[in-house]
């Protein structure tokens, strides 16, 4: 029964903790083309030199499989899914975010 309470605990705990990491970072710009994750990483080298809190983040989208033959021959191309570049700032600098847009 102990072991159960132990258990029953870490799950809150990392429940809580998955949740915490969610509020403390906002995403602010998301690209998936390379124009776009030009822009997002110049932006990220500003916030870095006038010491706003960010990080990049990079997801990788897994591709769609559409149509019975592929699913069949169960081959899917590894280069169909698209990737995602995100720019995250942390809540507490985000008002100095906004000071550098005015």
């Amino acid at each position: 029964m102990e072991v159960l309470n132990w258990i029953g605990l870490l799950i809150i705990l990392l429940v809580g903790w998955m949740i915490w990491s969610k509020l403390t970072w906002k995403t602010i710009m998301v690209g998936s083309d390379i124009r776009s994750e030009e822009a997002i990483r110049d932006k990220y080298r500003l916030y870095k030199s006038v010491n706003i809190r960010c990080r990049l983040k990079k997801e990788v989208q897994p591709p769609i499989v559409t149509g019975v033959n592929q699913v069949v021959t169960n081959h899917v191309d590894p280069n169909a899914g698209s990737t995602i570049l995100k720019l995250l700032v942390h809540r507490r600098d985000i008002y100095k975010v906004n000071q550098l847009k005015s």
